[in-house]
C-alpha cells in the first residue's frame, strides 16, 4: 500500500482522519473500477475467440 501524507500530518486531527478515509474509499473504487473493466475485456476476447474457433 503506498504510504502519503495522509498518514503522517494531523495525527489525532479528525478532519484529517475523515480526509484519509474518503481518499483510501476513491482508491479502493478506482481499484474494482479498473477491475471490472478489465474482466469484461477478457471475458469479450475469450468469447470471441471461442465463437471464432467454431466456424
Amino acid at each position: 500500500m503506498v504510504m502519503d501524507r495522509c498518514s503522517s500530518t494531523n495525527v489525532g486531527s479528525e478532519m484529517s482522519v475523515f480526509h484519509c478515509l474518503l481518499t483510501d474509499l476513491k482508491r479502493i473504487r478506482d481499484l474494482i473500477v479498473r477491475s471490472d473493466r478489465t474482466w469484461t475485456i477478457r471475458s469479450s476476447e475469450r468469447n470471441t475467440s471461442a465463437i471464432l474457433k467454431s466456424l
